[in-house]
């Protein structure tokens, strides 16, 4: 790893240690999508734009590239991988009540929970819909 990849990890890695802020929690669901969408325009043109669609993929690629993607996307970046992180957290009982035989960081995990979403909790519904992962399915019923 040269230099600057190994001091975009530490940055990264260091970012992620850090409680969210303010700022990166005042953002409506489905907001830090779009930022990082809009953050990241021009990153993925010159560095994803033959990675199809779909199941994180081009998240993964702008990952590989942080070393080199813009100031903007890689804060937005960061913010999205803070925010999947407490995700996760957040959804680990429901993934154990709901989708007890699959392995908890799996895409079939997150699949389940979509396909569950009526019966999340409303902190995991809340943090996958931020996200956008769940596709506008509805939330959880009234006393869940």
């Amino acid at each position: 790893m040269n230099k600057r990849g190994l001091i975009a990890t530490l940055r990264v890695a260091f970012l992620a240690s850090l409680p969210l802020t303010a700022a990166a929690q005042d953002f409506l669901p489905g907001e830090r999508a779009r930022a990082v969408r809009m953050a990241c325009a021009t990153d993925f043109q010159r560095f994803c734009r033959d990675v199809p669609p779909g199941g994180g993929r081009i998240l993964r690629c702008l990952s590989r590239h942080a070393d080199l993607v813009s100031q903007p996307c890689f804060q937005a970046l960061t913010v999205w991988g803070l925010t999947a992180a407490n995700a996760y957290r957040m959804c680990l009982p429901d993934v154990e009540r709901l989708c007890a035989t699959l392995p908890p960081r799996s895409t079939q995990a997150l699949s389940c929970l979509a396909d569950n979403a009526d019966k999340l909790s409303k902190a995991c519904h809340d943090s996958l819909s931020d996200l956008e992962l769940l596709n506008g399915r509805t939330g959880p019923q009234k006393g869940q």
